[in-house]
């Protein structure tokens, strides 16, 4: 085991390393999209939002909302209310 944790430089590193070779623009991510993805993730899976904020380190729900891509959507569109 390592004595020293990974520097954010590091992860973003190996993050732009592995989204290259995937067909994704290098720019476009960086260590922080682990931050978000796994709280994106969370969410969709039913995660309270206080849980969530414990393991990211986020004050606030206000503070947190920006880092769930839009994780609930689709979860109750107003198209469903239409009747088509």
């Amino acid at each position: 085991m390592a004595e020293r944790r990974l520097s954010a430089q590091s992860v973003a590193l190996v993050v732009k390393r592995h989204m290259g070779p995937l067909g994704f623009d290098v720019d476009d991510f960086a260590g922080h999209s682990l931050r978000r993805g796994m709280a994106t993730t969370a969410s969709r899976s039913g995660a309270p939002d206080r849980t969530i904020m414990d393991t990211t380190g986020h004050a606030s729900p206000s503070t947190l909302a920006p880092y769930i891509d839009e994780a609930h959507q689709f979860d109750d569109p107003a198209s469903g209310y239409l009747g088509l």
